[in-house]
């Protein structure tokens, strides 16, 4: 069973569900039996069957890009107002924490 499924946010993020891996990869190397199996919904099959019934929904005007597009704009747009947030809270956060102690300082 792929360990994310039953992995935390935070640990997720942070990917420290890795870190047996990494440790018995560095001290004795890994097996076929220390690798994980993905999930069903990660296999190929389901997904090139979703990918070729985009593709058949098309019609005449087939195109692997804009099917590639279709099969994946969920994901690329959750990636990017994540990553976008990120970026913001990376700059607010300490302008924030600046300003909280820059009163403080002065009180």
């Amino acid at each position: 069973m792929f360990p994310t499924e039953h992995s935390g946010c935070v640990s997720f993020s942070l990917v420290t569900w890795l870190t047996g891996h990494f440790i018995k990869a560095f001290r004795t190397g890994l097996t076929k039996l220390d690798l994980f199996t993905l999930p069903p919904s990660d296999h190929a099959p389901p997904n090139a069957g979703r990918l070729q019934r985009i593709m058949d929904e098309m019609g005449e005007e087939k195109s692997l890009v804009r099917a590639t597009w279709i099969f994946s704009r969920t994901r690329i747009f959750t990636a990017t107002v994540i990553m976008l947030s990120s970026f913001i809270l990376q700059f607010v956060g300490p302008v924030w924490q600046k300003l909280r102690y820059s009163d403080v300082l002065e009180a």
